[in-house]
Order: structure tokens, then sequence, then C-alpha cells
């Protein structure tokens, strides 16, 4: 034997995965607060209770509410039938228009009202702002792409 010890590899799976499922349920409860409650009279403190985690564990999972916010939205925008916008810009273009109008209206199914109450807070919360023009600016981008993609094949 050398005497050197030995490194042990530190598997995190299990770790990451009690984080994932740790921040699902915060986002679930806080989805169910803002809905029911708005954004500004839900505290963090009620959406630690109602997710059945610590506050501080909440701060660990979100850096403040307006990320939480974001993170709501996002999970809402990410779970629904929608189609991507890549795959709607990559269809042949007489499709382009009847897809996305379809893959909208199943997203905002899903999450027009968290997106709306998300617009409304940004207007009180200068803290939201960034998430807000982070998120229009992704979405100009691929409806950019769209609009490129249509009027390549345009009749003349």
């Amino acid at each position: 034997m050398s005497g050197k010890p030995t490194k042990r590899n530190y598997d995190a799976t299990s770790r990451r995965a009690a984080a994932a499922a740790t921040r699902e349920r915060i986002c679930a409860a806080a989805e169910t607060l803002f809905l029911r409650d708005g954004y500004a009279r839900t505290s963090v403190r009620a959406v630690a209770k109602a997710a059945g985690v610590a506050e501080a564990t909440m701060y660990l999972a979100f850096t403040d509410k307006p990320a939480l916010l974001d993170a709501v939205i996002l999970r809402a925008v990410r779970d629904n039938p929608s189609e991507a916008l890549d795959a709607i810009a990559a269809a042949p273009t007489p499709d382009v228009l009847p897809r996305l109008a379809a893959s909208n209206a199943a997203l905002m199914k899903r999450a027009g009202r968290l997106i709306a109450l998300g617009e409304s807070a940004s207007l009180m919360d200068a803290e939201l702002r960034p998430f807000r023009d982070q998120a229009q600016g992704r979405l100009r981008t691929a409806f950019r792409a769209i609009a490129d993609r249509t009027a390549e094949h345009r009749v003349h």
C-alpha cells in the first residue's frame, strides 16, 4: 500500500433530485398562492408554510420573491402542451401561423394568468422588471425568427 488515502467519488445525484423536488414543491405552492392572493399579498413565509419547508430553504432555492415568481412563470411556460417556437419556425410556411396560434392558445391556457400577474406585479416591483425584460427579449427573438422564416417564403 502506498499509504495515501483513497479519494472517494462523491455522487450528488440524490441530493440534486431532492433539491429539484423541493423547488418544484415551492413553485407549486407559490403558484397557488400567487393566483389566489396576488403577488403583493403573498409572502415568502406563506409560500414556505404551504410548501412545507423552512423560510431559510426558500432563500436557498430562490434569492428573493421576484426570482420565485419568475421561476413559477417559467415552470408554467415549460409545463404545457404548446409546441416549441423553434419547431414552429422550422415548419412548412403554410403551417407556421396555424401552429403558432394553436401553440399560443395552449400556452396561455396554462400560463396566461401567471404571465398577466407578472406583468402587473412588475409595475409595482422594480425588481421584477429585469425578469420581464429577459422574457420579452426571448419572445421577440423567437417571433423574429418566425417572421423571417415566413418572409423568406412569401409569394410575390
